[in-house]
């Protein structure tokens, strides 16, 4: 299968931004304060992700990066990001950005993390995808 994303009428693709755009602490806030405005309880933060990108690529899309080549969102990517079954970072990072700015660029991993929650809010939801 070729890498190379041959759009059809009803393909749609998103484009996953790079991972310096995270390390930006504003950026990092923008998404930990957005966050924290879903009101969404925390553990169910990650399955509505994953169900939103699994959704998304069985209805025959794809996710890109900056360069064209494919962006690989397996199912499992977000909670592997986590090592806490709590996801506490989730309501910790929102509350932290609340408080004040960022002061420095955040670790890779919460970049990592930041750039799927950041793609997962601009997957459509079920039953738009399609």
């Amino acid at each position: 299968m070729s890498d190379e994303y041959v759009p059809n009428e009803t393909s749609k693709m998103l484009t996953a931004l790079p991972l310096t755009v995270f390390e930006i602490p504003e950026n990092a806030r923008a998404i930990g304060l957005l966050l924290g405005e879903l009101k969404w309880p925390r553990r169910s933060i990650v399955n509505r992700f994953e169900l939103r990108f699994a959704y998304f690529l069985d209805a025959g899309h794809q996710y890109r990066d900056y360069d064209g080549n494919q962006f690989q969102v397996v199912e499992g990517a977000l909670e592997s990001l986590f090592n806490d079954p709590g996801y506490k970072w989730l309501s910790e990072f929102p509350r932290l950005c609340r408080k004040s700015r960022l002061r420095k660029a955040p670790t890779k991993i919460v970049q990592c993390r930041l750039q799927l929650i950041e793609l997962g809010l601009r997957t459509p939801p079920i039953g738009y995808a399609v």
